[in-house]
């Protein structure tokens, strides 16, 4: 399989989000963070107008093809999938939300949420090693 890369999703719910600045924020905040870990940002992974609440960017949307893409394992282990807030994942009910993360975690790619006050890097052994990485992911998706 090929060397580790960075991939980040971007979701834009509503025509108000794409007249501001939220896209272009989040694509230049993956850019750097790639950078700075010695990774190019490979693929951007963009859903406008799909909602986080009805499922509809994992059943439809960007997400559901990165999300394909891992369970084919056609994303090498080691990669990052970046996000400015994990929100940007769903916003289903909590379980709903919890398999996104599953599968992106139990696959090996490592979970950065970009929040700006904290980046976290969030991964299977993480959680293993820190279960306050556990409260925190299941504190956001409630």
């Amino acid at each position: 399989m090929s060397e580790p890369k960075a991939y980040s999703y971007i979701r834009l719910s509503t025509p108000e989000q794409k007249k501001g600045d939220s896209e272009r924020r989040q694509l230049e905040n993956a850019r750097d963070y790639a950078k700075e870990k010695g990774l190019e940002l490979d693929t951007t992974y963009k859903d406008e107008g799909k909602s986080g609440f009805s499922g509809a960017h994992k059943e439809e949307g960007a997400l559901g093809r990165f999300l394909d893409l891992v369970k084919a394992d056609k994303i090498t282990e080691g990669s990052m999938l970046i996000v400015e807030n994990l929100d940007r994942l769903g916003r289903q009910e909590p379980l709903d939300a919890s398999d996104n993360i599953k599968k992106i975690l139990r696959a090996g790619i490592k979970l950065v949420i970009l929040d700006r006050y904290r980046t976290r890097e969030i991964t299977e052994e993480s959680i293993k090693n820190n279960p306050g990485e556990f409260q925190y992911l299941a504190g956001e998706i409630e």
